[in-house]
């Protein structure tokens, strides 16, 4: 046998014994590439949603902390509600009208406490008339009732007369200021309305006759909504006013 190997059979160790060690020393780098991939991709969805959550909760520009179903960490529970008519609140003021509407804002008229003010406006609230050094904040679900009364009030005073009366009674003044109430809260609800852009589905309208309407009056449909009882003890619980009514 000889004692030496020649150079193909040489060559041919040595090619093998580079192959081989060349894939033992690439196999973990190979390895660790996905856990590295993993960690990168990680670390950059981190980042962006930390810069996005700076961008939406900053208050620099007045803008609110994001919130979700809750009122300062009370959580408001979301139930299915049928919508129905309620002629008390779509008839002529009256006694049994007028009291149903008043009875819309809790004590205290929606004004509440807030314990951290800065985390939820940049702006300044209303200096607490039940808590000393507080401020509070209107919740807007009941500016927007008081709204929707002021315009109820005006309709009406037209439809009777009775606006000249008042205008008679309380001077131009009273009666322009009213006006430009009314007018206030015309695009306040439409921004209301639009924000919270409600769209369940409303189904045609159904006479007696069984005959089908092209048209919808709302009544009947189902929508999610928040709790309303939640919301009310809320406002009386945390308070920042002792007012009551409407107006």
């Amino acid at each position: 046998m000889a004692d030496h190997l020649d150079y193909s059979e040489a060559e041919a160790l040595q090619m093998r014994w580079t192959l081989t060690h060349k894939k033992e020393s690439e196999t973990p780098a190979l390895r660790s590439q996905p856990c590295r991939l993993l960690v990168i991709s990680s670390f950059a969805i981190s980042l962006v949603a930390a810069v996005v959550l700076t961008i939406l909760t900053s208050n620099s520009n007045d803008h609110l902390v994001m919130r979700d179903d809750s009122i300062d960490g009370t959580k408001i529970p979301l139930i299915w509600r049928q919508f129905a008519e309620d002629v008390r609140y779509a008839e002529p003021p009256s006694n049994q009208s007028d009291t149903a509407w008043s009875e819309l804002l809790p004590y205290g008229q929606g004004f509440v406490n807030v314990d951290n003010p800065r985390r939820i406006s940049a702006r300044p609230g209303i200096p607490s008339a039940t808590v000393a050094g507080k401020e509070s904040f209107g919740l807007s679900v009941f500016h927007q009732l008081h709204c929707l009364y002021i315009i109820r009030s005006i309709f009406y005073d037209n439809l009777s007369g009775s606006q000249r009366q008042e205008h008679e009674a309380q001077g131009l003044a009273a009666h322009h200021h009213l006006l430009g109430h009314a007018r206030h809260c015309f695009d306040y609800l439409r921004q209301s309305i639009m924000c919270a852009g409600d769209v369940s589905y409303e189904s045609a309208i159904v006479l007696p006759s069984g005959k089908l309407v092209n048209g919808v009056d709302g009544w009947g449909d189902w929508h999610l909504c928040r709790n309303w009882d939640t919301i009310w003890q809320y406002a009386v619980q945390h308070r920042g006013q002792n007012f009551s009514g409407i107006v």
